[in-house]
C-alpha cells in the first residue's frame, strides 16, 4: 500500500467520522445537483461531442485527432441520484486516449425521478444502437457497475449483440446490502455507509423489490455473458458483492475475474495520484484493447 494511500486513508477516514450521515440531506442535494446543466471539466487530448438517445443526452470522447475502431461504454456511478463527477470524466478521457478508443457515456435518467424498471430499458437501448460491427466494451464504475451489468443481462434476454466484455470498478450489485460483513466495514471506507446506500437504492427501486436484478444485477441469470472483469479495493465497502459475483458466477462455470487491492478505497482505480490507481488503470486499458475472440 503506497504512502499515497496511506495519506488519503489518515486524512479522509477521522473527516467520516465525524460526520452523521443524513439521507434526507444527501436526497435534497442529489435533486439540487440534477436540476443543474452538466458541466464537463477541461479534458486533455479528445475531442467531446454531445448526441441524444432515447430521450437522454450521451457524450461521445474521441482521442484528438485519431478514428477509433473500438468503443468503450461507459456507465458512471452516483448511488443513482447523482450525474458524473468530474474525476470520473477525467478517468474515462484518459482511458480513451491511453486505449486508443472512442468512449459512449449515456447521461442516463436519475432517481427518484426514474427509477431502475425504466432506467435500464432506456439505457439498454442506448448501448444496443451501437454499430454493430464496432466492437464494444462496457465499463462502470459503482452504481454504474451495477447498471452496466444489468444493461448486459437486458441486452442477453433481448437476444441482441452483447459486448465483447464488461469490466466492473468497485460494482454495486445487491442494493439490498444485506451482507453480514459491511456494518463492521463502513468505518474503514471513506466513500460508503450502509445506511446511504440502503436509502438510495430504495430510491432507485421504486416499486421494485430490492431484489430484483434490474435493481440487484447480482440475484440477476449470469449464464451466456461476456467475460466479465471486477476492480476493487479490499476496504471498499461493496467488496463483498464482488465476491458474491464471483462465487455465484462460479457455480455455473461462468467467467468473472477479481482483482482486489489491498487496502484500497472505494472506486480506487479512479482516485487520482495514487500508484495503485496507475496500475489498475493499465490493466483496465489492457482489457480494453484485448479481443476476446
Amino acid at each position: 500500500m503506497s504512502w499515497q494511500a496511506q495519506l488519503l486513508d489518515g486524512v479522509a477516514l477521522p473527516l467520516k467520522r465525524r460526520m452523521r450521515v443524513d439521507v434526507e440531506r444527501q436526497t435534497r442535494r442529489a435533486l439540487e445537483k440534477q436540476a443543474k446543466p452538466v458541466g464537463l471539466p477541461k479534458l486533455k487530448g479528445v475531442d467531446v461531442r454531445r448526441t441524444a438517445s432515447h430521450g437522454m443526452d450521451a457524450y461521445e470522447l474521441t482521442p484528438t485527432g485519431a478514428t477509433p475502431t473500438r468503443t468503450v461504454f461507459y456507465v458512471h456511478g452516483g448511488s443513482y441520484l447523482f450525474r458524473a463527477a468530474s474525476v470520473q470524466w477525467r478517468f474515462i478521457a484518459r482511458v480513451a486516449v491511453e486505449a486508443g478508443v472512442r468512449v459512449v457515456a449515456p447521461d442516463y435518467p436519475l432517481a427518484p425521478g426514474t427509477t431502475a424498471a425504466e432506467t435500464v430499458d432506456r439505457v439498454a437501448s442506448v448501448l444496443g444502437d451501437l454499430p454493430e460491427s464496432e466492437p464494444v466494451v462496457v465499463l462502470g464504475d459503482s452504481a454504474g457497475g451495477g447498471l452496466a451489468l444489468a444493461i448486459t443481462q437486458e441486452l442477453r434476454d433481448w437476444g441482441a449483440k452483447l459486448p465483447e466484455r464488461v469490466v466492473l470498478i468497485a460494482p454495486w450489485l445487491d442494493l439490498s446490502t444485506s451482507d453480514p460483513a459491511q456494518p463492521a466495514m463502513q468505518d474503514g471506507d471513506i466513500m460508503l455507509t450502509v445506511e446511504g446506500l440502503q436509502a438510495a437504492g430504495r430510491l432507485y427501486a421504486g416499486e421494485l423489490p430490492v431484489t430484483d436484478p434490474r435493481v440487484s444485477p447480482l440475484y440477476g441469470d449470469l449464464h451466456d455473458l461476456p467475460p466479465i472483469s471486477v476492480f476493487v479495493g479490499t476496504s471498499d465497502l461493496l467488496v463483498h458483492d464482488a465476491r458474491a459475483l464471483a462465487r455465484r458466477a462460479a457455480e455455473i462455470g461462468s467467467a468473472v475475474d477479481v482483482v482486489e487491492a489491498e487496502g484500497m478505497q472505494h472506486v480506487y482505480p479512479m482516485l487520482p495520484l495514487l500508484p495503485e490507481a496507475k496500475a489498475a488503470r493499465r490493466q483496465i486499458v489492457e482489457l480494453i484493447r484485448r479481443p476476446t475472440g
